[in-house]
């Protein structure tokens, strides 16, 4: 399942299948974050933008930065 993770200072967010970084973000960081099943317009939209943009890697480490 697809967790949306919004990362304070980025222009869009972050989409990961981890639950580890989802319950981290959620539980530890306090940031707003919400689940949607894969299915769901919204997850593949950004999941395509992310992949025509090659942001998959840079997004990793945003959020890996904010740790």
């Amino acid at each position: 399942m697809p967790y949306i993770i919004y990362v304070p200072n980025a222009r869009q967010p972050y989409i990961t299948n981890d639950p580890g970084i989802y319950m981290d973000c959620l539980k530890v960081f306090n940031r707003e974050c919400e689940s949607r099943p894969l299915s769901d317009p919204f997850c593949k939209a950004l999941r395509k933008e992310e992949e025509m943009r090659n942001l998959g890697d840079g997004r990793r480490k945003q959020l890996e930065d904010y740790r």
